[in-house]
């Protein structure tokens, strides 16, 4: 197996400056002359045994034809200086084309085209700006802005664009020194300050300008690194595991896989409208994105430690990168269900090993040490209670993509409708009190008058209405157990190909989510184009229309559910029954918008290469070269 460039020559490399070949199995000349299939069939059988020990003699003339690393170096050095140049092309375009949205962010924001309502930048943004302004100011940015549920980290980096104006943004009595974050913790600071929002006296519009617009500009740099993170990444994968982790291995791509690896990053994230402009209006998953995909990489490099370090960072922003700890587990075992031996042989395998140790020493330490600064310097549980633990009991009745809104919000009016009838419902009867509860039922869901035939129906609904509270964490408890059936088995099915496995487990997460917004989308998007690097189109389809029906499976349920969200929020229906209509329009554009993403997630399961535990068919057949590049050494 070889990763190689355009090679028309068949005399090895010619010394002319042409980079001919880049032969990762080294393959001695005398044995390539030998027409014997055994010996053919020896060389590719003892070629993954062998490959660490190949590229240690590479470093050694070969026999023969005087070839060394050290003779590859200015041809290395001129191929490593342009492997990056349509990389870095697609990254300046993508720059130039946020900030032209950033420009078109600042003229929406102030003229609020067409309605005078609607907004480009995003809510989500002026909750950062505004704990930024508290955190320079010397304010507990969670009393300052309640609605702040996010890790200090993020207004940290927003914090510098309202620094650098510090001297007009707080303003404070010349009896009171002044106080910053780096001096004693934010909760035991005195309060004679002038409040945050009476800071911005004094500003010069560009001045002002400038300060709201550095958080955009921090997320809109973030985005860009990741896409650099993701080009590596496909290039890592792409590569032999045994190259990945020698230091001394050529660690140049194939200009196939280059520009493959260019092609995805490109469409799947610099130029996907999604990805841009979630980015300028203000969110900060980005960030998110950037660490998420600095820990895959160091971990595909075994630098393990390192990407603990990276992983509890992860966690300490944002809870839910905990969902890839299985297939990091399983990868880490270097374990497949098909390895030959008993059973008590493959468990054995799970035994956390020194591998796990070192990565499980990084993530606690890393979560341990942002966590413990959240708490002293922030608030103790108020920090933990608005960065983690209220995630766990949120319930969002207000429209969503996920479909479980409606349901919440049916099941918030049967109990704001118990509660007013709680003082009534004890003086009255069974069958009074229940033809009122069905009233009030029929009045919020549109529900038919019962009949004699409704009995029975009549008292399931009466009963549930009754014990809405209940109703509502037996829902609560079906919606968290689909995530915890299918992260443990996409996990386990997908582990060898790590970047499509965590791609998987993220979306399915996002899909079947009790919430799920735009900027949940850059959760499994920040992943795409390292999942796409790994499947395959079926032969009997073609490439770009099936791209392309899957991009409109993607888009037209959002278009139609942001279309009926608009009319509910932005154009208030007339009439009470109209409004049930766009109720329910909007309930149905999330079922689709589920269903469509179920058979997205099979179709790219189903249509993978090969993982990384499989052989070919026929050992004497020469399997394509991306498929085995794809392939780790186990």
């Amino acid at each position: 197996m070889s990763l190689t460039a355009n090679n028309t020559s068949t005399d090895g490399p010619t010394g002319n400056g042409d980079f001919d070949v880049i032969n990762m199995d080294h393959e001695d000349p005398k044995e390539a002359d030998e027409p014997s299939p055994s010996v053919r069939l020896r060389s590719i059988g003892g070629r993954v045994s062998s490959r660490s020990k190949t590229l240690k003699e590479s470093s050694r003339p070969s026999s023969g034809d005087g070839f060394t690393p050290r003779q590859q170096l200015p041809h290395d050095s001129a191929l490593s200086s342009t492997r990056y140049l349509n990389l870095r092309v697609s990254l300046s375009i993508a720059f130039l084309f946020r900030i032209a949205l950033l420009l078109f962010s600042v003229w929406q924001d102030t003229t609020r085209w067409p309605d005078g309502q609607l907004r480009f930048t995003d809510v989500d943004y002026d909750v950062f700006t505004d704990a930024a302004r508290a955190l320079v100011s010397g304010e507990d940015i969670y009393n300052a802005r309640p609605t702040y549920r996010y890790s200090p980290l993020i207004a940290a980096l927003v914090a510098p664009g309202h620094w650098l104006f510090r001297n007009r943004l707080v303003r404070q009595s010349p009896s009171v020194s002044p106080k910053t974050f780096f001096d004693p913790p934010l909760n035991v600071l005195d309060t004679q300050r002038t409040p945050m929002h009476a800071s911005t006296h004094g500003l010069t519009s560009v001045e002002d300008a400038l300060s709201r617009l550095w958080g955009k500009l921090v997320f809109i740099i973030a985005d860009l690194m990741c896409a650099w993170l993701q080009y590596n990444i496909i290039i890592i994968e792409a590569m032999p595991e045994t190259i990945r982790e020698s230091s001394e291995g050529i660690s140049l791509p194939s200009a196939k896989i280059s520009q493959l690896a260019v092609v995805l990053v490109s469409f799947g994230w610099l130029f996907n409208p999604v990805t841009a402009v979630v980015s300028v209006r203000g969110n900060a998953e980005a960030v998110l994105g950037v660490c998420v995909l600095a820990c895959l990489a160091l971990i595909l490099r075994r630098r393990l430690f390192l990407a603990g370090l990276f992983f509890g960072l992860c966690i300490h922003l944002k809870l839910y990168p905990v969902i890839y700890a299985p297939a990091i587990y399983l990868w880490l075992s270097q374990w497949s269900c098909k390895s030959s031996g008993s059973v008590y042989s493959r468990l054995r395998r799970l035994i956390p090993s020194r591998a796990h140790f070192a990565f499980a020493l990084g993530t606690l330490l890393s979560l341990g040490l942002f966590t413990t600064m959240g708490y002293v310097y922030f608030g103790g549980m108020v920090f933990l209670h608005q960065s983690y633990l209220y995630h766990f009991t949120r319930v969002d009745m207000k429209h969503n993509f996920a479909p479980h809104f409606y349901p919440f919000y049916l099941l918030s009016g049967l109990q704001w409708k118990m509660l007013d009838m709680k003082t009534v419902t004890g003086l009255l009867n069974y069958g009074t009190t229940r033809d009122l509860l069905f009233r009030q039922l029929s009045a919020l869901m549109g529900m038919h008058e019962p009949t004699v035939q409704d009995n029975l129906t009549t008292w399931i609904i009466t009963q549930c209405a009754l014990n809405a509270d209940v109703v509502e964490r037996v829902f609560n408890i079906i919606a968290t157990l689909q995530s915890l059936v299918l992260i443990p088995g996409l996990s386990f099915k997908l582990f060898g190909q790590l970047g499509l496995c965590w791609f998987a487990v993220t979306y399915a997460f996002v899909t079947f989510n009790k919430v799920c917004t735009s900027q949940y989308f850059l959760w499994s998007l920040v992943l795409l184009p390292i999942a796409l690097a790994q499947v395959k189109v079926p032969s009997n389809r073609l490439v770009i229309p099936t791209v392309v029906e899957m991009l409109l499976m993607w888009l037209a349920p959002q278009a139609l559910w942001l279309a009926s969200a608009y009319t509910l929020e932005m154009r208030t229906p007339s009439s009470q029954q109209m409004a049930r209509w766009v109720w329910i329009l909007v309930w149905c554009s999330s079922l689709v918008f589920l269903l469509f993403n179920i058979i997205l997630l099979r179709r790219l399961i189903k249509w993978r290469k090969l993982s990384a535990n499989s052989t070919p068919a026929d050992p004497l057949e020469e399997p394509d070269s991306l498929e085995v590049a794809d392939k780790k050494t186990l």
